[in-house]
């Protein structure tokens, strides 16, 4: 059964203080920029440093040549806005000003390590070649006492070694001091896990190359948190050799994730997988110029393939199909039985890439903050919901250097849902969106009583916290009540 990512927050007992802060101080971290800003009901949004700006500017959209689709537009800007850890992350539609734009590219360019990986590793196909020469291992998973939900999503980035298969189509060069075992460990890991994988490493210690994946490992001796020059030489001709051939679409493809926001490589797409936040695989090899294909797959329930122009026969997981050649095929998994999908559409309620959750999923496209202006069912609930609306904004603005888009229930538009995911605060007395999608979420919200299921809540003393498609469109995500999950952390 398809569930949604629900949770109850009861109010905090009289007397916490970590809700109390409602004004959320100005963003702090490095050098600090002057930011002008407007109140609003206690939070503070800036105003656009350059009112001019038109819609969508500064957006990165690099095609990989003929592998370019609808989603790539839509991608290439989420895939830096994660990877660049030095960038700011606004809810806005992504516009940035030149110095941005510039910083953008050369991430793009090189691929900025996040805990010791390269964005490669969740987005294979984006990258001519990467280098990972720093990061730290997140041990988040070693914590006691998490439960099994928690560690299920942390398999998204907490374990990004375990993606280290993804270089199979993306030459990456990991690299660091040898004095530097903190950071070293990072690039370590991922070597060690691609040997688990099959492809073993040759070569001296500080120079070992990967067999059959293009995986190359270097340390610098003698050295810290740094790059000596003879590792910086081969370095940057790893790069040029890899950055001068460019992309090609490859006949062979290995690939892993563990969601379907992560769920492409060149002409494979995982839109469907068994189970999410456990690991899905696919080898797709065509042969034939394009004409056979065979595939194996695991934890997969649908599979897209394109650059299919000339396909007549495909093999998957041992069953034979007959298609049709044409520039895109949809695959279907009903229990061990594929399926050529006519038309590609999928009905029904499935989770599928960027509409699969967990909650701070929505917060990798634009969203849109909305306040309650009405009169609440229950006060209380509604002044606990304006309390953590002030925390995501305090939050946001600390670690990602700006603040959400917010907008009163009054002034939401139609139009803002076809833009937005939408982050609602309220209930559905004092919030006029929360009352119209009333009935048509997964649960039952009275005056009196929050029905989900099966279980009854008292609504004076709770709400629900969620992530579910939007009803009024289902394309984007509708968010309740709900802080970053960063905000456990903090």
């Amino acid at each position: 059964m398809l569930r949604p990512y629900t949770i109850l927050d009861t109010l905090p007992q009289v007397g916490r203080t970590r809700w109390q802060q409602q004004v959320p101080p100005q963003p702090r971290g490095g050098r600090r920029t002057k930011q002008r800003t407007k109140p609003i009901d206690g939070l503070r949004v800036p105003v656009p440093r350059d009112q001019g700006r038109t819609e969508g500017a500064g957006r990165i959209q690099r095609s990989a040549g003929k592998h370019a689709s609808a989603q790539d537009a839509h991608d290439h800007d989420q895939t830096d806005r994660e990877s660049c850890d030095a960038l700011r992350l606004r809810g806005d539609d992504g516009a940035v000003d030149r110095a941005d734009e510039e910083k953008r590219e050369e991430c793009l360019e090189r691929g900025r390590a996040r805990e010791g990986h390269a964005p490669g590793d969740l987005r294979p196909d984006r990258f001519a070649a990467a280098e990972i020469g720093a990061g730290t291992v997140s041990r988040r998973a070693q914590q006691p006492g998490l439960t099994p939900y928690q560690l299920a999503t942390l398999r998204i980035w907490e374990n990004i070694s375990e993606w280290a298969l993804n270089i199979y189509n993306l030459p990456l060069a990991g690299h660091d001091g040898e004095n530097d075992p903190g950071q070293l460990e990072s690039s370590l890991r991922a070597r060690r896990q691609l040997e688990k994988e099959g492809f073993p490493s040759v070569g001296e210690p500080d120079y070992l190359r990967s067999q059959g994946a293009p995986g190359l490992w270097m340390q610098s001796k003698a050295t810290g948190h740094g790059t000596s020059p003879l590792v910086r030489q081969r370095l940057d001709a790893f790069l040029k050799e890899h950055g001068d051939k460019g992309q090609t679409s490859p006949d062979h493809i290995r690939f892993l994730t563990y969601t379907t926001r992560y769920n492409r490589d060149y002409w494979v797409s995982a839109d469907g997988l068994g189970k999410h936040y456990e690991r899905a695989e696919v080898d797709a090899e065509r042969t034939g110029g394009g004409a056979a294909y065979d595939i194996k797959t695991k934890n997969v329930s649908r599979l897209v393939l394109r650059e299919t122009e000339k396909a007549g026969e495909i093999r998957i997981d041992g069953e034979g199909l007959k298609v049709s050649g044409g520039p895109e095929i949809t695959l279907g998994k009903e229990g061990d039985k594929w399926a050529v999908v006519k038309g590609g559409a999928w009905e029904g309620l499935h989770k599928t890439h960027a509409l699969q959750g967990p909650i701070d999923d929505a917060f990798l496209d634009p969203f849109l903050m909305v306040r309650p202006t009405g009169k609440p069912w229950n006060e209380a609930v509604n002044q606990q919901a304006l309390r953590t609306m002030a925390r995501f904004d305090n939050l946001w603005g600390r670690y990602f250097r700006g603040h959400p888009f917010v907008k009163d229930d009054t002034e939401v538009t139609e139009a803002d849902f076809g833009k937005y995911h939408v982050v609602l605060f309220g209930d559905p007395g004092s919030n006029r969106w929360i009352a119209a999608m009333n009935g048509k979420l997964p649960f039952t919200w009275t005056r009196e009583s929050i029905g989900m299921e099966g279980k009854t809540y008292p609504a004076p003393e709770n709400y629900p916290a969620m992530i579910y498609p939007n009803p009024l469109n289902p394309s984007k995500y509708v968010v309740l009540n709900t802080v970053l999950a960063l905000a456990l952390a903090v």
